[in-house]
Parts: structure tokens; sequence; C-alpha cells
């Protein structure tokens, strides 16, 4: 439970690992969890090598064509929670409140919660950091420009397949309408190959 000191709301850090967890039930995981923080000795190379293969068989490439990663290593999913103290909503008073002017009390005290609890988890987490017990990771970007996913698309067609970045920019499934140019396909294609561990920037490489 969460405890106070000096009417202070104290968090408290619990963390456990999920008992019975397969080996397939840990790979899923980590093929769909976006991971902020990792334990040390943890990075995000083989949660990113696992993606990139994840992709190739989504793209029906075959296993012979596949970069040999070896066994990247994933985290099992560790949790670590901070334990908030629980949220009490106004009362409701029968004599004069409505639906609305209830809801805009419960809204307003929750919006002061949530800002005065999120501070604190800030300066734990942070101190976890500091500390080392947690490593921060760079996130990619799920959307915006070049999305990740296409990302790894280009790159499992380029390295494995051997597809030039021309190919690539002028596939309709690769590439919708065009939208992204030879440029920024060559240039994410290469600056993810170098963060998966490929020497070479393209393939076909085989095991």
């Amino acid at each position: 439970m969460a405890t106070r000191k000096d009417d202070r709301w104290v968090p408290v850090i619990r963390e456990s690992l999920p008992r019975n967890l397969s080996d397939e039930a840990i790979i899923s995981h980590a093929k769909s969890v976006r991971f902020r923080y990792l334990p040390p000795g943890f990075d995000s190379t083989g949660l990113l090598q696992l993606r990139f293969l994840h992709t190739c068989e989504s793209l029906g490439i075959p296993p012979d064509l596949w970069p040999d990663f070896g066994q990247p290593e994933i985290p099992i999913p560790r949790l670590r929670h901070v334990i908030l103290d629980a949220f009490k909503p106004p009362p409701f008073n029968v004599m004069t409140d409505t639906a609305d002017s209830w809801r805009k009390r419960a809204d307003k005290a929750w919006s002061e919660y949530c800002n005065s609890r999120m501070a604190t988890i800030r300066g734990v987490v942070d101190g976890m950091v500091e500390s080392g017990l947690l490593i921060r990771q760079k996130q990619t970007r799920e959307g915006g420009a070049s999305p990740f996913r296409f990302r790894l698309i280009w790159a499992a067609r380029h390295y494995c397949q051997g597809w030039s970045y021309q190919r690539i920019f002028q596939n309709p499934q690769c590439n919708p309408e065009k939208h992204y140019s030879v440029h920024a396909v060559t240039r994410a294609v290469q600056t993810l190959l170098k963060q998966l561990g490929l020497a070479r920037s393209a393939g076909p490489r085989r095991r």
C-alpha cells in the first residue's frame, strides 16, 4: 500500500515477475510492447532485431535470406509498479447536484490528482534511472514522416532481398502514393541497419 509521511503521499514501488509465462508469451510481449526503460544488462538492440525478423516473416521472405542475429536477448517482462493511493471522487449532493455539475467537480478533482501524482512518479522514475536500476531507452517513432513499421519493411526488402531504394520508393505497398522520397527511404534504411548491427547496407545475406 502507499503510505503517508509527514502528511505527504509516499509511493511504494512493487517489483514482481509474471508467473507461468511461456517463451511464446514473452516473445509476443516483446514484439508488441514499447519499452521506455529496461533493467541493466539489456538494451533495445535485441528487441529491434526481434521486430526485424518478425517483419521478414510477415512479408513472406524466405528464412534463409534473414540475417543471422544468433539469439537476440530480450527481457522477461519484469513488472515495476509505482502503487498509487486511491483516488476519491467528490461526494454527490443529492439535494443540489446534477449529473453535469458533479461530473465537472469530479473531472477537476481527477485532473488535480493526476497532476500531483505524476510529479512524484517522475521523481521516482528519475531516481531509479540515476541509481542505475533502470536504463532509459531511445524511442522509435511509430508515426509521423517515416513510421517505424515502414522503416522495418524497407530495411527487410533492401537487406534480405536486395531491393534498390528506387524500387522501394516505387512499390505501392512499401510507399503508398509515393509519400516518402527516395532520400527519406535511403536515410531511414541505412540508419536502421546500423541500429540492427548489420554491417552491410544491402543483401541478400544468407545464413
